[in-house]
């Protein structure tokens, strides 16, 4: 059902619709293409990437599309530490807004980090993060948080650990440091050095409806495979 980009592709992710969702294909090239669930194309784009560029990272809102709203973050790297992030407007792929040296490890998002139904773009810098509201419209942003951490993150992960109902952002740095963020202030709750290099983290549902574990993924590289 759906048309090939000729390029390899980086990014599948379902794409909020007015009656049913759909999918949005990217491609590591930069070439963008929105689909209905039909499989019939919607829009596509090309990111106009030079020839040492590439799409390193795709965020898109869980929100009802509405134009002109920048609803789809496309990060684009400008050298192997840093990219720019691309706002697209999902309802037709315009570019709306640039924001030009973020960490390309790609944990700039964008997330609801207080399930409001109302987005925010969650800003990583090397090791400072930051929340900032979008606003209506991509000019009236406005600044919530921000958080120096000891290292650049390296991979997040936002849920309700501690079940007290608010929502937490776990990130894990490139020193092995496993930290909890409130997503809504940025005041810390605890900080493990686990230690290694920590990749993937998951929520890990239990039975009863108790608070999820926080899985993770890391290497210490040490040669020891119990260590992995």
């Amino acid at each position: 059902l759906f048309r090939n980009l000729n390029a390899p592709i980086h990014t599948i992710t379902s794409l909020p619709q007015a009656d049913a969702n759909g999918l949005l294909v990217a491609a590591q090239d930069g070439q963008l293409a929105a689909y209905s669930r039909t499989g019939q194309q919607l829009w596509n784009t090309s990111l106009s990437l030079a020839e040492q560029q590439q799409l390193v990272g795709v965020s898109i809102t869980t929100q009802p599309l509405t134009e002109r709203q920048p609803t789809i973050l496309a990060l684009v790297s400008r050298s192997p530490e840093t990219a720019d992030g691309l706002f697209l407007d999902a309802t037709d792929g315009t570019l709306l807004q640039r924001i030009e040296n973020l960490d390309a490890q790609t944990q700039t998002q964008i997330i609801d980090s207080n399930q409001d139904e109302r987005d925010e773009l969650l800003l990583a810098r090397f090791a400072t993060l930051a929340l900032i509201g979008l606003g209506t419209g991509p000019s009236t942003s406005a600044n919530r948080w921000q958080y120096t951490l000891n290292a650049p993150p390296l991979s997040s992960l936002i849920g309700d650990f501690s079940g007290d109902g608010r929502e937490e952002l776990i990130i894990c740095t490139e020193d092995g440091r496993l930290l909890s963020l409130t997503a809504l202030e940025g005041v810390p709750r605890f900080l493990n050095p686990v230690g290694g290099e920590i990749s993937h983290l998951a929520a890990l549902p239990r039975a009863g409806g108790d608070t999820p574990y926080i899985a993770l993924t890391r290497n210490n590289d040490n040669g020891n495979p119990r260590d992995d």
